[in-house]
């Protein structure tokens, strides 16, 4: 049996109005009305433009979200787009994630490339090569990536932060940048660790790296550095110490 003959057939699976399916191998999955999905999927690509509730897990090389609905299982693949509203259930493994509408993830996000323009919960770690953010975040766990760049327009948490290099900075918007209904530019996180560290309008309980600017609007209770530490006249600081 030669590659090709073991390969499985895939069809297109394509719902436009009410239905409840089962899981299957496919190709090309579409969703356009309100289908319910009780069991796992395969496919090469998956796009949501309507409402789906799945009992089970996906696995696909594209998944674009511009409905709503929720994932029971876990979810592998390439690259994966949510622009509705979306909940993840289980943990998530991709290349690329970006969202630039609403998402909440109950398990562990893990992926190369990760871009929240919109609103992002995750319960569990965050593991990345470079996480980017213009959105709203709301982290429970820790977050580890090699570089995390924030730029804060809003309240963001993050219970923990570990990389080489973070830096966090206030989105000046003209008369409107004072201004927002979830409350003013602010990044809250109990430690933040790191090689290279720039912060504004950062509160932690711990501050840790090697090279570290305190900018300014920030309110750390402990800073730890080995190299250099510099601070902005503006951040309040209760206690620096080079180790």
């Amino acid at each position: 049996m030669n590659n090709q003959e073991s390969q499985p057939i895939r069809n297109d699976l394509n719902i436009s109005g009410i239905s409840t399916t089962a899981g299957g191998v496919y190709r090309d999955v579409r969703i356009d009305g309100m289908a319910k999905v009780n069991g796992d999927l395969d496919c090469i690509s998956l796009r949501i433009n309507g409402t789906l509730g799945m009992k089970g897990s996906v696995k696909s090389e594209e998944i674009t979200v511009n409905g709503m609905g929720t994932i029971d299982g876990p979810v592998e693949a390439a690259e994966i787009r949510i622009d509705g509203m979306f909940t993840l259930k289980g943990g998530v493994s991709c290349t690329g994630l970006d969202v630039n509408g609403k998402s909440k993830i109950e398990g562990r996000l893990q992926g190369d490339k990760i871009n929240i323009g919109g609103e992002v919960t995750v319960k569990g770690d965050v593991q990345c090569e470079a996480f980017e953010t213009e959105g709203n975040i709301k982290l429970d766990g820790l977050l580890n990536a090699e570089t995390v760049d924030i730029r804060l327009h809003s309240l963001s948490t993050v219970r923990e932060i570990g990389c080489e290099r973070i830096d966090v900075r206030r989105i000046e918007r003209g008369f409107w940048k004072n201004f927002s209904l979830m409350g003013g530019p602010r990044l809250k996180s109990e430690v933040i660790e790191g090689d290279d560290i720039f912060l504004e309008d950062t509160e932690a309980e711990m501050v840790r790296g090697t090279r570290v600017y305190i900018g300014r609007g920030c309110k750390i209770k402990r800073v730890e550095y080995k190299e250099t530490l510099q601070t902005d006249g503006d951040a309040l600081i209760g206690q620096s110490l080079q180790v």
